[in-house]
């Protein structure tokens, strides 16, 4: 898959997170999430960690469904803001193509997984896993706040 049609998968997911995108199946625990402070800001990420929060004290009550869309969707927002506050540095990599060219990171990144299947790649030398810091979040904590991870993201280019 292009970079092209990566970045407009993401940004769909990023949509289905804020509730923009029609989907059969919302995010689990819509109503716990103050979308109407979602404006793609790095600041409206600390929403996000409120969010997870609430979801990881209820991680039992989440089918495999729920939990794989959560991860892809929340993953994908919080990849489009550390995006858009430089579009032309950015863009989403599939895991598979990037090992191609990044082999050394094998040993790092042995397989392709849900928190790994995409990556954030920052030009000209780079990668973030937003994914993974999701499913890192929902089972380790605040420690592993959204809003943390991008702002550091983001302060690289200053």
């Amino acid at each position: 898959m292009t970079a092209a049609e990566m970045n407009s998968t993401f940004r769909e997911f990023a949509l289905m997170f804020l509730g923009r995108q029609s989907v059969d199946e919302d995010i689990p625990f819509a109503e716990n999430l103050d979308r109407s402070a979602l404006n793609g800001s790095i600041d409206s990420l600390t929403v996000v960690d409120d969010y997870l929060s609430f979801v990881q004290a209820n991680l039992e009550h989440l089918t495999d469904s729920e939990y794989n869309n959560l991860v892809l969707r929340c993953g994908g927002y919080i990849g489009e803001c550390i995006r858009m506050t430089r579009p032309e540095s950015y863009d989403w990599c599939d895991y598979n193509d990037y090992m191609l060219s990044h082999p050394e990171m094998k040993g790092m990144m042995p397989e392709r997984n849900l928190g790994t299947c995409a990556l954030l790649v920052r030009k000209p030398e780079g990668m973030n896993l937003p994914l993974n810091k999701v499913l890192r979040f929902l089972h380790e904590g605040l420690e592993n706040s959204v809003h943390y991870f991008a702002h550091c993201e983001t302060q690289r280019h200053l």
